[in-house]
């Protein structure tokens, strides 16, 4: 079980979330889901409070294109850091970055230059009360989360060479979610050692049945691959407990690159994210680029802020990340 990381996470609900004044905030403007609309009432009055909001309003896995400052549309390649970084400095800070309606590759790539420019940030995550169950479930899969996976493929940024005959010298960590499906193509592709394949579980989860819910939908696949007794668990809304998770295996198996497949909460990507980033020669992410289904969640739960600027102070999370 990870630990829980007091005074960096707040949980909180969107209602009563507040930007400080003089502070800069990206966030997905084109959310299908309740959770990732932010309102015009609530937009209205943080830019009162004096607060910068930046809609970013088209993405693809190669580019984001965002409002600036000046609120006119600018679109970066996403293999651009050094214009990513550019167009953050002139920001106030802190910056905070809403994941909720942001994909994954998009958002990686602004963490990861706004931590390359030691940046004062904050990350948030709006969880969904509910998610949508699905009318014809096949098997285990009892969410419509995914159309389809793209397969997997880098994410801008985070690249790099693996050799599949290395497997003894690969570790596999899946970040479960409730798609066992995705967890089977992984495998397939990856055929890693059963005795270096850690599976991770989020618990507790959003909600209590989550857990069961999540170990039901991937136990068959982890039987068949013999990987069952290396379950381990984490809180589903805490990067922290992942990054330490993560910090563990690595220590652990020091000679042995950390693959993380992220297959679950967006929480558990932040931290596998931070993980990678804070070791480029030591971690790589596998992600099979899901096309994710409209309307599938209901409703916005917690609100979840991270204090990222916070936790690089006290923990050894980016010592050399200027230089990669």
């Amino acid at each position: 079980m990870s630990r829980i990381y007091p005074g960096l996470t707040q949980e909180l609900s969107r209602a009563i979330f507040q930007l400080p004044a003089s502070s800069a905030y990206i966030y997905g403007a084109s959310s299908t889901e309740d959770r990732g609309i932010l309102g015009e009432d609530w937009i209205q009055t943080q830019t009162k409070r004096g607060a910068v909001l930046l809609p970013l309003v088209a993405e693809t896995r190669e580019t984001i294109t965002l409002t600036n400052v000046t609120g006119k549309s600018e679109t970066f390649s996403l293999f651009d850091q050094a214009a990513i970084q550019a167009a953050l400095q002139l920001l106030p800070q802190p910056l905070y970055i809403d994941i909720t309606a942001i994909a994954f590759g998009s958002w990686a790539a602004i963490l990861r230059a706004a931590l390359i420019s030691r940046i004062d940030l904050k990350v948030l995550y709006v969880e969904p009360s509910d998610y949508i169950k699905s009318t014809s479930p096949f098997g285990n899969l009892k969410y419509d989360l995914s159309d389809r996976t793209e397969g997997i493929a880098p994410l801008p940024g985070f690249a790099r060479l693996t050799s599949r005959r290395a497997g003894s010298q690969q570790v596999l960590v899946p970040l479960l979610g409730f798609e066992g499906d995705r967890l089977a193509r992984i495998l397939t592709e990856i055929e890693p050692d059963v005795e270096s394949t850690y599976p991770v579980v989020g618990l507790p989860g959003f909600r209590p049945e989550y857990t069961f819910h999540s170990l039901e939908s991937n136990i068959r696949y982890l039987d068949e691959w013999g990987s069952t007794s290396n379950l381990r668990y984490s809180r589903a809304n805490c990067p922290f407990g992942i990054y330490s998770l993560l910090t563990q295996l690595s220590e652990f198996f020091p000679k042995q690159l950390i693959q993380v497949a992220v297959l679950g909460t967006k929480p558990h990507a932040l931290g596998a994210a931070l993980f990678a980033i804070a070791r480029p020669t030591r971690a790589t992410l596998l992600y099979d680029h899901p096309v994710r289904s409209k309307g599938r969640t209901s409703g916005a739960g917690r609100l979840c802020l991270y204090d990222i600027d916070k936790f690089s102070k006290f923990y050894p999370l980016l010592p050399d990340v200027a230089t990669v």
